[in-house]
């Protein structure tokens, strides 16, 4: 056996008397280790649940029904009692399970609760933590204060005497929800919506719990003041043209009844359009009138009736119309002449009939007729032009026809008393070639007029004639001294006459 010899203490300074260094050493590595010694010593040591734990209800609840059930749970061998104190209400259970209980408290007082739970060993006594909560199983107090009967400010208002939300209910239908609600506080609701008439109207009410209430429904009849109320009507403008809508815009008070009539704005009776009828809502409405199919002024009346307001609106607008027309004539004024009459439509809508109207009262239709007068003095004739939308425009044509009798003018050879054909019969600005029977017939009017006659071959003749009835005349012409150079000598000339033949020696014969 080895024997270990010690070795003698040395002093250090920064050592205690009689201490070596080794032992200091091994005194500085413990000490050291102590943090880590006392943690894994705290690992080591195993974890313990309460003897009593609480359940239901959690700490801060909010409850709104009764009974109330306590859940908790027991950790404690051969435990005989456990007692729930809830505010100092107390309630013992002796068939205790290791593990989840449950006691059930029938009445408590709403308000705010603590609770907890005492369980009974041999020999030791456990108590738990102590939970609170708040029991509010009470609806608030809703109060319906107006309106009642017949009203003319259609205006809810009513309380509840908790804080919360309520529902305005009108007709068993939710008008409007989610209104704010303090305790006591009066809410004021507009009914003004359901417009006149009976209804019914409540509110329903939640606290903050979940506790709703909702009284019975109150019935009012509404009946507003519509002596102030706005009844207005406003055409978009001012002139149409036929077969154009006007676009009526009215302002009425809610559920009245609104008539609409547009008529000619003329004296006397007059043929309106079919009468309109609207319901007023209080807000613009556009209607559509009837269009105007004839040009001219209407009014438009609107007649607004509720309950015992009546009252009267009118506007007026122009209907013009497109159609366009105009009217010509051709031929001599002259009684017996035949006229022609031409009409000329424009801006019609489809096709457009003309319809003219004499002056002896009898009517014919068409583009273009011919007439003729028997007897002088001014004519008047009115065309009147009819469209497919049924649009009508008229036009006057005065026409002056002077009184026009018959010259019937025979022309002979002087010397040998022939007939002369194609000799140029001139009067009043109208030309006639005799025919083969040495004839030319003439209208001509009222008064005296200058005949002239012409043929190759001869020397013209020119006769003042006087008018004043039917006449017939026989002219005599001379032949001239050279005879003609060719047979075109013998055509007719209508060319005028020359002013050195108008200054020469004329020739007239006499009037037979």
């Amino acid at each position: 056996e080895t024997l270990r010899k010690e070795r003698p203490a040395t002093i250090n300074p920064r050592i205690g008397h009689g201490q070596t260094a080794e032992g200091t050493h091994y005194a500085g590595t413990l000490l050291h280790a102590l943090p880590l010694l006392a943690f894994i010593l705290l690992l080591s040591i195993p974890v313990t649940q309460a003897a009593v734990d609480l359940g239901l209800p959690q700490e801060g609840a909010r409850l709104q029904e009764k009974p109330i059930s306590f859940t908790y749970y027991v950790s404690l061998p051969n435990a005989e009692h456990c007692t729930l104190d809830v505010s100092g209400t107390l309630l013992t259970e002796t068939a205790i399970t290791q593990g989840l209980n449950t006691l059930t408290l029938t009445e408590l007082a709403d308000g705010n609760h603590s609770w907890n739970v005492t369980c009974m060993a041999p020999n030791q006594t456990q108590q738990s933590s102590t939970q609170q909560f708040t029991l509010d199983s009470t609806a608030p107090t809703v109060t319906l204060l107006a309106p009642t009967g017949t009203i003319t400010n259609p205006l809810a208002r009513f309380t509840t005497s908790e804080t919360g939300s309520c529902t305005l209910i009108a007709n068993n239908a939710p008008l409007e929800e989610n209104i704010p609600a303090s305790p006591n506080v009066p809410i004021e609701r507009s009914l003004a919506s359901l417009g006149y008439g009976a209804h019914t109207w409540t509110a329903s009410c939640t606290d903050l719990h979940g506790n709703t209430a909702e009284p019975s429904p109150r019935s009012f009849t509404y009946q507003p003041d519509y002596s102030s109320h706005p009844f207005t009507i406003e055409l978009n403008k001012e002139t149409y043209q036929l077969g154009e809508t006007p676009q009526l815009t009215l302002v009425a008070p809610p559920g009245s009844t609104v008539r609409i009539d547009v008529c000619p704005d003329q004296n006397g009776f007059v043929q309106c359009k079919p009468t309109k009828t609207s319901t007023g809502t209080g807000s613009p409405q556009t209607i559509a009138l009837h269009p105007a199919d004839q040009p001219g002024s209407y009014f438009v009346e609107a007649l607004m009736n509720i309950t015992n307001t009546t009252k009267l609106a009118t506007e007026t607008y122009s209907a013009q119309s497109n159609l366009a027309l105009g009217i010509e004539h051709d031929g001599e004024e002259l009684t017996g002449e035949s006229i022609t009459l031409s009409a000329d439509v424009q801006g019609a809508s489809g096709t457009a009939t003309i319809t003219w109207k004499l002056p002896d009262g009898t009517t014919k239709i068409g583009t273009s007729i011919e007439t003729s007068f028997s007897s002088p003095g001014e004519k008047k004739i009115t065309a009147t032009a009819t469209d497919s939308a049924a649009a009508t425009t008229t036009k006057d044509l005065i026409l002056n026809i002077k009184q026009a009798y018959v010259l019937t003018v025979t022309v002979k050879d002087k010397d040998t008393g022939a007939l002369l054909q194609d000799a140029s019969v001139q009067i009043d600005g109208q030309t006639k070639d005799t025919g083969t029977n040495g004839q030319a017939t003439l209208r001509i009017q009222t008064g005296t007029h200058t005949l002239t006659v012409l043929r190759g071959g001869y020397a013209y003749a020119r006769q003042d004639v006087p008018l004043t009835q039917d006449k017939a005349l026989t002219i005599t012409l001379t032949r001239t001294a050279s005879p003609p150079r060719s047979p075109s000598a013998h055509l007719r000339s209508k060319a005028p006459i020359p002013r050195h033949l108008q200054q020469s020696s004329q020739q007239k014969e006499p009037i037979h």
